[in-house]
């Protein structure tokens, strides 16, 4: 007898013990009746067991034929000792799924959303799951994980004691370990290298040797191979060093072509063209920014020693101080905005105050000269000067041509002691003091005693007082012999 069809029906197969669902439709069945073990699977006898299926939810229970049996509990379901397998006659584990294509896989979905799957990649042995024809993640056979083409290592597989993040970081890594790399291709081409730590795209890109290296920030220290001990702290810091070796830069593109040794750049730009000089230290910004040959310089404050290319041995303090500097050497420049001096100075000690005013100054023929620009002599002290002692090298062995000094009293007697005051608003750059003084003429003293009067390069006039005292000396000796005569002719007239 035909009776409308109110449940669902299920098209299955028993094949070599193995029990296909194939599909489920509504239709109708006919009235039940016993099945036997031993009766054919015809429409009607599975159209009986239909009876026994739930609205919409499938129940297995003992087979129509021989074999293993299915059972149930709860929600459960188990085959041959609880385990659960497809494609496979030795199940290893509770659920195993295996296949003789190219690649085992699991897929879900709901409706007509994407599709999530499972599968072990028969090429690498690696488990992925993807969505939408993407890899969200894999998990590879070496331990490694890759999180959204985003690489994770976490001390494992061939990198073991490394940690990487990020897409092609460590990518090349044979036996390099204690390497930590986060970013888009940090450490991409490290082989062996060691102990070495990357953050930022492409940091430490092309290191593959170079050990003992940080790198923080985008490209810092991108172009480095085999060079050890650099830290490259900052935006393109250190970027073209290859091999060079305990490099130090903090900053935007500090060191930025650098490739030598021992050099410090603190501050943006600092020591940003340096190639090839060795053993510098520039702090702040634009510090000795055209170096590129010049080794030992010491520059400390922005914009000094700005110019410099191939000095070697300059210590420079203060802002914009020595920005002239070219090819200068052994300098020694302290305080700031001392400008305006010589490129190829070398040799010399600058001590300046914040108003372009040298102070101090000490040249490499070992003139020194105090609170003036234009030195005339060894010692140059533009002010008052004072001193407990005071000698001069007088020794008869380093002299020739000795004469006494003849008429020293005429020559006193055309001398002028005069007062006067200095024109110091002309010749404001001599710092003449404001009190009246006294003293000789020079162009006077000239005329009478011209071995005590220099002239400099600038064509003034100069008194060595010291050359008078001889003068005065033996005008007191002849004075004192004249007195002497006078003496004997006065006591000769009281006789």
């Amino acid at each position: 007898m035909q009776i409308p069809f109110k449940k669902p029906v299920y098209l299955a197969i028993i094949f070599f013990s193995t029990l296909w669902i194939l599909s489920i439709w509504y239709g109708a069945y006919n009235a039940l009746s016993p099945v036997n073990t031993w009766d054919p699977l015809t429409k009607t006898i599975w159209n009986q067991m239909a009876d026994n299926i739930a609205d919409l939810n499938t129940r297995v229970s003992t087979l129509v034929s021989s074999g293993s049996l299915w059972t149930s509990s709860g929600s459960d379901i188990s085959y041959n000792a609880w385990n659960v397998w497809i494609g496979t006659s030795s199940p290893e584990k509770s659920l195993h799924i295996k296949t003789t294509a190219w690649n085992a896989e699991l897929d879900i979905q709901t409706t007509t959303k994407d599709k999530w799957g499972i599968f072990q990649e028969w090429s690498t042995e690696d488990l992925k799951f993807w969505s939408n024809w993407s890899n969200t993640l894999i998990l590879k056979k070496n331990g490694d994980a890759v999180i959204n083409t985003v690489s994770v290592w976490l001390g494992s597989g061939s990198i073991y004691t490394n940690t990487r993040l990020g897409v092609s970081a460590l990518a090349s890594n044979t036996t390099g370990n204690q390497n930590t790399a986060v970013g888009y291709s940090t450490l991409t081409a490290n082989t062996t290298g060691i102990y070495n730590s990357a953050l930022g795209l492409a940091a430490l890109g092309w290191n593959t040797t170079g050990s003992f290296n940080s790198a923080w920030w985008h490209t810092a220290l991108q172009s480095n191979s085999s060079g050890n001990s650099n830290t490259g702290f900052g935006y393109q810091t250190l970027v073209g060093n290859t091999s060079g070796n305990y490099n130090v830069a903090l900053g935007a593109r500090a060191l930025y072509h650098n490739n030598s040794d021992g050099n410090v750049a603190i501050g943006r730009d600092s020591l940003i063209n340096n190639s090839s000089g060795d053993y510098n230290v520039a702090n702040w910004f634009y510090s000795l920014y055209n170096n590129t040959l010049g080794n030992h310089n010491t520059s400390i404050g922005a914009y000094t020693l700005y110019n410099n290319s191939s000095g070697v041995g300059n210590t420079v303090l203060g802002y914009n101080t020595w920005r002239g500097i070219v090819t200068g050497s052994n300098n020694t420049i302290i305080w700031a905005n001392v400008t305006g001096l010589d490129p190829d100075l070398s040799n010399t000690i600058i001590i300046a105050d914040g108003a372009w005013v040298n102070r101090i100054h000490v040249n490499s023929s070992w003139n020194v000269w105090i609170g003036t620009a234009s030195p005339s002599y060894k010692l140059h002290v533009s002010w008052t000067a004072a001193w407990t002692s005071w000698t001069n090298l007088s020794d008869q062995r380093y002299k020739k041509n000795i004469e006494t000094i003849e008429n020293p009293l005429d020559i006193i007697s055309k001398l002028r002691w005069v007062t006067f005051d200095w024109r110091k608003d002309e010749f404001k750059n001599k710092n003449f003091t404001s009190w009246q003084k006294v003293w000789f003429i020079a162009q006077e003293v000239e005329r009478v005693l011209p071995q005590a009067v220099t002239t400099d390069k600038e064509g003034y006039k100069w008194v060595e007082y010291a050359n008078l005292t001889a003068v005065l000396v033996e005008a007191v000796k002849e004075q004192q012999k004249q007195i002497q005569e006078l003496k004997k002719e006065i006591a000769s007239l009281k006789q």
